[in-house]
């Protein structure tokens, strides 16, 4: 069964009912953890509780109770489950700072066994008896004081004599092992590297687990008590003997730091009051292919519930219009709200690649967004969008095309709902599994003409697309994905605000984005950009990924290279469909290659290299190349 929100290295809380072949297991671990059966017998999994922010789950195989603890609030207590597991009953709510984990039932269902974390650190082995804790007694039996170094995973053995677990008490995790009858701990391994949660069983040998490059890997080992057992040297160790001086550089506790006191009353806070510049920087930026030189400059509340960006650039080009050669662009945001004005839209990235995004004319985009369900990794977006552009030589969104003749103002209102649903697993590159949904529906109307002889005329847009991945067994980390995208619009063909468009990777030599981006429904590599184009359409490809090739060493601790990936791709594409004069149909191939890099160590790049061939009946064969360097 999958497991909906692990944890990073638990995984999962787990118990095992073995009468009845049943599995109790939490999902949402990082969150507010749910709790869920699985019937092995059936193969059918249900929820038994949401939200119920319980864990460390045990199982009681006399009186099938549930046992478990749960935090809320800064309070770890300990629970009691009974069957059908629907609702929990405190035992006992743990005093501020002390903190229960790992329990254990007894196999004759009289004890529970425990690990406690203090809020100094000590970290100790406990030990209830159930009886007791039924009649309100929490009082219970110190087994071992572990100091610092932290208990893990202390079970029974069959036939309850013995606590079996591990614990870093030597400097490696090492098995660890507690006779009840004697009171005595033994230690039952010296390994270098380390073992991790024994599984007890009827004879004389020991299920562990040990780390490797492939991650944790069973194993099997006969214990026997030890009794030279020296704790590992670290480094820092040995380093702070020879340098007595170290040992003062510590940070004092918070008790002994002294706060200012306060000087004024407490008073509501005013974000606008408390507006100020935080940021001012020079810019270089591209606009229509020439350089302008201007200034950024970011202003911001402390707490960051407003956010205005103001930014203007210059075209001393002779080649650029008198009236084109100022640009300038203010935004504000707020919580999930934005709001954006342009005048002559000038771009950094249009200096580097082929896609651009400066236009002449001036524009405000007004733009809106929720999440209605937010159950990690499960989203739900809504979106609206409405903008108004005037002057304009090309359309706003497609750099390609140009405004019909008389063409003056455009006002386009927009909203959509965006699902994602998608897993990877630890180490991939990417998502290797899940689903991906979206629809939108725009409305845009477009004057034409001026004074007494404008015109204003409406075009309707709708489309939609799914993504659907899956595993390729054999293939570690390694996934297909299947996208479908459609769209219509009733307008007229032959106006350049009535058709979508499709064409080219999209990326640029130095980018931000995403680095795939042949992924999105209105890329069509191989093809130049906006080149095909139409009042409706169906578009769907194939994409695979295959594993990534990690590198043990390639480049140095300022610049190296982790993984890379390639990824082979293929779509199809049919716009006018209803049309057979001006139907087209076209298909293309392509792969890409990302690499992974790290610039000193913290700042994440990503260089790709695509290259696609599209093709059309009766047409001549296209070609591109794409390489991009996504910074940051």
């Amino acid at each position: 069964q999958e497991i909906k929100g692990p944890a990073l290295y638990f995984v999962t809380s787990l118990a095992f009912d073995p009468d009845a072949r049943k599995l109790f297991y939490t999902t949402d671990n990082n969150d507010w953890r749910d709790l869920r059966e699985y019937d092995l017998a059936t193969g059918r999994d249900q929820r038994l509780l949401n939200d119920a922010r319980i864990g460390d789950l045990a199982f009681d195989r006399h009186s099938k109770a549930l046992w478990g603890v749960r935090h809320l609030n800064g309070i770890s207590a300990l629970v009691r489950l009974e069957p059908p597991y629907r609702d929990w009953k405190l035992v006992w709510a743990l005093p501020y700072g002390l903190d229960a984990y790992d329990l254990d039932i007894s196999p004759d269902g009289r004890q529970l066994a425990a690990s406690f974390a203090e809020i100094s650190g000590r970290q100790t082995l406990r030990l209830f008896q159930l009886e007791s804790m039924a009649r309100g007694d929490t009082s219970s039996r110190t087994l071992w004081d572990f100091g610092n170094a932290v208990p893990a995973g202390f079970t029974f053995d069959f036939h309850g004599r013995q606590l079996w677990g591990s614990s870093y008490y030597t400097g490696v995790s090492n098995i660890f092992r507690y006779d009840l009858a004697r009171d005595s701990m033994d230690v039952m391994s010296n390994a270098e590297t380390g073992f991790f949660r024994p599984v007890p069983g009827d004879g004389d040998s020991l299920v562990v687990f040990h780390f490797s490059g492939q991650g944790f890997q069973p194993a099997r080992i006969v214990p026997r008590p030890l009794s030279d057992v020296s704790s590992i040297t670290f480094l820092g160790e040995r380093l702070v003997e020879r340098r007595a001086v170290l040992k003062s550089w510590t940070v004092p506790p918070p008790s002994r730091i002294e706060l200012d006191p306060v000087k004024t009353a407490p008073r509501d806070y005013s974000a606008l009051a408390n507006v100020r510049l935080t940021t001012v920087y020079p810019i270089v930026q591209a606009y229509r292919e020439h350089v302008a030189i201007g200034a950024h400059a970011d202003f911001t509340d402390p707490l960051l519930f407003h956010e205005f960006g103001l930014e203007a650039s210059y075209s001393p080009d002779a080649r650029t219009p008198e009236d084109q050669r100022v640009h300038a662009t203010a935004r504000y945001r707020r919580y999930d709200l934005e709001l954006a004005f342009h005048w002559n839209r000038a771009s950094f990235y249009d200096l580097v690649g082929p896609t651009k995004t400066s236009r002449k004319g001036y524009g405000t985009v007004l733009s809106w967004h929720r999440t209605l369900v937010r159950d990690l990794p499960r989203t739900l977006a809504w979106s609206v969008d409405a903008s108004h552009w005037g002057g304009l030589l090309r359309l706003p969104n497609h750099q390609n095309v140009a405004t019909a003749s008389g063409f003056d103002q455009v006002l386009s209102v927009e909203t959509g709902l965006h699902y994602k649903n998608l897993r990877t697993s630890m180490g991939a590159p990417d998502f290797v599994k899940g689903v991906e949904a979206w629809t939108n529906l725009q409305q845009s109307t477009v004057r034409s003409g001026f004074a007494g002889d404008a015109v204003w005329r409406g075009y309707p847009f709708a489309d939609a697309g799914v993504a659907i991945g899956r595993p390729v067994p054999g293939f570690k980390n390694s996934s297909v994905w299947l996208r479908g995208a459609g769209g219509y619009s009733p307008g007229d063909r032959s106006e350049p605000f009535a058709n979508f468009y499709f064409g080219g990777f999209g990326n640029n030599w130095l980018d931000h984005q995403e680095p795939k981006r042949y992924r999105d429904p209105y890329s069509f590599p191989g093809a130049r950009i906006d080149a095909v184009s139409g009042t409706d359409h169906v578009h769907a490809v194939l994409d695979w990924n295959l594993p990534a090739l990690r590198f043990r060493r390639a480049g140095t601790l300022a610049l190296y290279a982790s993984w890379a990936r390639l990824s082979f791709f293929g779509g199809a594409l049919g716009t006018n469909l209803a049309d057979a004069d001006s139907r087209r149909k076209l298909g293309d191939v392509g792969a890409q290659v990302d690499v992974r890099m790290q610039l000193l160590t913290q700042s994440p790049l990503m260089l790709s290299v695509g290259y696609a061939r599209a093709m059309e009946r009766h047409q001549t064969t296209t070609g591109e190349w794409m390489a991009s360097l996504k910074v940051l």
